[in-house]
C-alpha cells in the first residue's frame, strides 16, 4: 500500500499565496474586460459588423447623439438609420485610435475613410468621439466634433458642375437642394455617377 504524503506548512502557505494571486489576475482581467473603454471598443465593434440587435442591447433605449457641442436634448441615436445604409452602399471605414477614459465616458479619436471620400478625393477624415454611460453601464450618449478648422479639399465641386452639365435631373434628386442625403436610394444612384464622372474626366477607377 502506497503511503498518503502531507503537505507542510510551507507548502500550505505557498499554494496559498499561489491561489491569491490567481484570484487577483482574474479578478484584474474581469474588471478590464468590463471597463468603460472595452465596452465601448465591443459596441464599434458590433457597429463596424453590422450587428445592430447586439450593439442595440449594450445601449439605454433613449440613448442620444450631439454633433460639435452638448447642448440641448440632441437627437435620437439610430444605429441602422439612413446614414447605417449610406455607409454600407460607400464601404465606410472607421479607425478608432487614442482611447482615453474621462470620469462616466470614454474619449477616442476617430479617423473615417469610404469610397465616397476617395471618389471626390477627399483624404479621411478626423473627428473626436465622446461616448457616454449612464449608473448602470449602458450606453446612453455619443458627442461627435469635428476639427475647427477647414474641411480637407476635394473634388465634389467639380463633379456637381460636370453633373449639372450633364444630368442635372439626376443630380438634383441624388442631392436635392445642393446637399447630401441618404434617403431611399440616393446613396446608390449617386454612386453610380460618381463613376460615371470619373469615367468621364479620364480619372482612376475606384475599387
Amino acid at each position: 500500500m502506497s503511503r498518503r504524503q502531507s503537505i507542510s506548512p510551507a507548502g500550505i502557505y505557498q499554494l496559498a499565496v499561489c491561489l491569491l494571486l490567481l484570484s487577483n489576475l482574474l479578478l484584474l482581467a474581469c474588471g478590464e474586460s468590463n471597463s468603460p473603454i472595452a465596452r465601448a471598443k465591443r459596441f464599434y465593434e458590433l457597429r463596424e459588423q453590422r450587428r445592430f440587435d447586439a450593439a442595440r442591447a449594450m445601449m439605454a433605449a433613449d440613448a442620444r447623439i450631439w454633433y460639435q457641442s452638448r447642448n440641448g436634448e440632441g437627437e435620437p441615436w439610430r444605429l441602422d438609420g439612413p446614414w447605417s445604409t449610406w455607409d454600407s452602399v460607400f464601404n465606410a471605414r472607421l479607425d478608432l485610435r487614442d482611447w482615453t477614459e474621462v470620469d462616466s465616458s470614454v474619449k477616442v479619436v476617430s479617423l473615417v475613410d469610404s469610397d465616397f471620400y476617395r471618389m471626390i478625393e477627399r483624404a479621411p477624415q478626423e473627428a473626436s468621439l465622446t461616448i457616454y454611460f449612464d449608473s448602470t453601464g449602458l450606453i446612453n450618449g455619443q458627442l461627435i466634433e469635428s476639427g475647427s478648422g477647414d474641411p480637407p479639399p476635394d473634388k465634389l465641386g467639380e463633379f456637381v458642375e460636370w453633373a449639372q452639365n450633364t444630368y442635372p435631373v439626376e443630380l438634383a434628386y441624388v442631392m436635392p437642394e445642393g446637399r447630401l442625403n441618404p434617403g431611399a436610394d440616393r446613396a446608390i444612384r449617386l454612386r453610380r455617377l460618381l463613376y460615371e464622372w470619373r469615367s468621364a474626366t479620364g480619372r482612376a477607377e475606384v475599387l
